[in-house]
């Protein structure tokens, strides 16, 4: 599969490109990708959080189930989420056709379990990663056993590009606007806890708010759900609360929040990265007891680490 692993960008592919995806992080890069390509031949499975990605991004293209796609492909393109199996299950079957198979890695973990299913380990012919460390974490977990490429990260790009365009301000100091991106844990730090660890984590954010800001009950704060999630799982934890100005977020992009923030705060979710490479700040508000923040960025701040976060 060398002439795939040498694909600089999606337009190098084998066309037809089948592309399948579940998962909002590897939706979102394949998307951006898919778009840049205007002329290239595509055919889209998409499901799961990444059936409005597609829509939004790309809503002149129409769906397809996933034998659909796979029929005449000479390359696939898939995801690597672990939230289903249905990128795991287009691998298979492209493989079974002698279909040549491309899986993007749009995070810093768990990169072994995405392509593991009852205890077997299926690769992908050729790994797609967007940024340098992920290269390099790729290529010490797998070795020589799955070659690696580079594209660029056109949806950071385009994100970050978008926040700016709603606004250009600077971030106010100290903050008066919280944007708090929601995300589900999925691998618990505690056993058997009586509280999921993602409202853990959001009561550790809001009993520390005077390290973001010397004014704490003067902050707005937004939550915005993660893509894989219903903003109602977030209602009950929403009426116990007592701030004043504390709301579930009703803006259509993730780049609109961004730009009204002055701070971001998450877990673990790449939409910090997305405020970050948009020149705002961000901060990581896993609890103590958690394990390190995956997120490999120099400018992440991280509220575990200081008593004062914000200036």
């Amino acid at each position: 599969m060398s002439f795939i692993s040498r694909a600089s960008s999606i337009a190098d592919l084998p066309s037809p490109v089948a592309v399948c995806c579940h998962d909002a992080g590897g939706a979102n890069l394949v998307a951006a990708w898919v778009a840049s390509d205007p002329s290239g031949e595509y055919a889209i499975c998409a499901e799961g959080p990444a059936r409005k990605i597609f829509a939004e991004v790309l809503p002149d293209r129409i769906t397809r189930p996933l034998s659909g796609v796979l029929d005449g492909a000479a390359s696939l393109l898939s995801g690597s989420g672990w939230a289903s199996s249905l990128e795991h299950d287009a691998r298979i079957a492209a493989r079974s056709r002698h279909i040549p198979v491309l899986a993007v890695l749009d995070h810093w973990v768990n990169y072994r379990m995405r392509f593991t299913r009852d205890q077997m380990e299926t690769l992908p012919d050729v790994l797609v990663v967007a940024d340098a460390q992920a290269a390099a974490l790729a290529a010490e977990i797998f070795g020589n056993a799955c070659p690696v490429v580079m594209w660029e990260n056109l949806y950071l790009r385009a994100e970050a590009a978008s926040v700016r365009r709603y606004s250009d301000r600077a971030p106010a100091v100290p903050p008066t606007r919280l944007l708090v991106l929601l995300e589900p844990i999925r691998s618990d730090w505690v056993e058997n806890p009586a509280i999921p660890a993602e409202f853990r984590a959001l009561d550790y954010l809001m009993e520390n708010m005077a390290a973001i800001s010397p004014k704490p009950d003067e902050v707005a704060v937004r939550l915005r759900p993660h893509p894989s999630e219903s903003a109602s799982k977030y209602l009950p934890w929403l009426r116990r609360q007592k701030r004043a100005d504390l709301r579930l977020s009703e803006a259509r992009s993730l780049a609109e929040d961004i730009a009204w923030a002055d701070v971001s705060a998450g877990l673990e979710t790449y939409a910090l990265v997305v405020a970050l490479e948009a020149g705002r700040r961000a901060l990581c508000y896993l609890p103590p007891g958690a394990p390190p923040c995956s997120l490999r960025h120099p400018r992440l701040e991280h509220l575990g680490e200081s008593n004062k976060i914000v200036p």
